[in-house]
């Protein structure tokens, strides 16, 4: 099902500062604007880039087509659920976007070719940095 708050830490909110992470290290920073069933909006600022992303699902399908602005830019993009639970968004340039709630609740979003990122709300404290994704192993229970 494509609610967009399955695939996001429950804990973030919305109009609220995230860290973002990246092998553990902290490497930028930014806010959500809006966290809801049909959209997710944030913006942020990592490795010197800024980063504004608006994704807005048509119904809680799961697969369809949905409208995703990155940076200003508009485009419809196909996106699937996958059986392991993660969103895929696949851009027009055939850049695929996954995004799931992983270890210890981070958020994580794989962009194809980039490093993974992990976001976390600041307002939550005392936790270690976010670990990388597990890889998921054939036949693992």
């Amino acid at each position: 099902m494509a609610d967009l708050r399955k695939f996001i830490n429950p804990m973030l909110r919305p109009h609220e500062k995230i860290g973002l992470f990246v092998s553990g290290a902290r490497l930028g920073s930014g806010n959500t604007h809006e966290i809801e069933q049909l959209r997710a909006k944030l913006s942020g600022e990592i490795f010197f880039s800024k980063i504004d992303i608006d994704i807005v699902m048509p119904d809680t399908s799961p697969s369809g087509v949905c409208k995703m602005t990155l940076n200003g830019k508009l485009e419809d993009c196909p996106y699937v659920t996958t059986p392991d639970n993660k969103l895929k968004i696949t851009r027009k340039d055939k850049t695929e976007i996954l995004i799931h709630i992983g270890d210890r609740a981070y958020t994580f979003v794989n962009v194809t070719g980039r490093p993974t990122v992990g976001i976390w709300p600041d307002r939550i404290r005392g936790l270690d940095e976010p670990a990388e994704p597990a890889e998921i192993t054939e036949g693992a229970d």
